[in-house]
């Protein structure tokens, strides 16, 4: 079952993808972030079909409702390459009006920009300045007497909770609302899914961070960073908007890692403003 009435599954050769696909009108592709899924885009969905759009949000490989990943199978570019290219192809789209990505989705958002036409691009926290990986989490995250511990910890409330209270979600109660997009962590392919994840991070950021100067400059960039993320940092948000020569940079002062969620109506807002910019 899923959380939306216009959502689906599609039959990938990696396995089904669920999506939510709600709208008429261009299209805008909304892709989530590391150990996420669509959900944290619900409050978004609805406000953009309105505004006649055809919204997809897309649970990654391995995420959210989508295919479980198999023991051993690589989460790196290629395989979201084909993930996201064979579940645009199912759902007959060849052209982007805009395509939103929070952190790691925001870096696959770039590199799909590359092959499909987009026509304007919002990066929430994105990662697309190199991550000087592993940190500490990630070292610990792939640690093979660790793999039990994950297991019985993160798919409970509790302590998702605390985890997520202290790094994405500084700023946001984490309810029931928001622990509803991470309930797939219970799931017995989900410490594989993440460690796969995480070891990909660094190339994948490099890669992102090679594309980010060029595509800021040649399409419509919008780039949302929360001032409260303690997942990327201060730094690193001074390395994103370096990164982006040609990007809006917009600094959300009360927002964290996921302002999508935090703060609904000004990502709305901005993003309203990427369509008709400000004379």
């Amino acid at each position: 079952m899923s959380w939306h009435r216009e959502s689906r599954f599609l039959a990938l050769p990696q396995g089904r993808a669920h999506v939510v696909d709600h709208g008429q009108g261009p299209a805008v592709l909304l892709l989530h972030g590391f150990l996420h899924s669509a959900w944290t885009w619900r409050e978004l969905i609805e406000p953009l079909a309105a505004r006649g759009l055809r919204v997809i949000a897309l649970d990654l490989y391995g995420y959210g409702s989508s295919a479980e990943v198999a023991q051993g199978e690589a989460l790196d570019l290629a395989c979201w390459r084909r993930w996201l290219d064979d579940a645009l192809a199912a759902l007959g789209i060849d052209r982007l009006a805009l395509a939103c990505g929070n952190s790691l989705g925001a870096a696959l958002i770039l590199d799909l920009s590359e092959r499909l036409p987009t026509e304007r691009l919002a990066l929430i926290n994105p990662l697309c300045a190199r991550l000087r990986l592993p940190r500490l989490p990630f070292r610990l995250l792939g640690l093979r007497p660790l793999r039990g511990l994950f297991g019985l910890t993160a798919g409970q409330p509790a302590f998702t909770r605390r985890a997520l209270r202290l790094t994405a979600y500084r700023e946001h109660p984490v309810d029931a609302e928001v622990l509803r997009g991470f309930r797939h962590l219970s799931r017995p392919s989900a410490h594989h899914a993440a460690c796969a994840t995480a070891e990909s991070l660094g190339s994948i950021s490099g890669h992102a961070a090679s594309l980010a100067p060029r595509v800021s400059t040649s399409t419509p960039t919008l780039c949302l960073l929360g001032e409260r993320d303690a997942v990327l940092g201060r730094r690193y948000r001074a390395r994103v908007e370096a990164a982006l020569p040609g990007a809006r940079v917009v600094r959300l002062a009360r927002s964290g890692h996921c302002p999508q969620e935090g703060d609904p109506a000004r990502v709305l807002s901005e993003l309203d403003q990427l369509w008709t910019p400000p004379r």
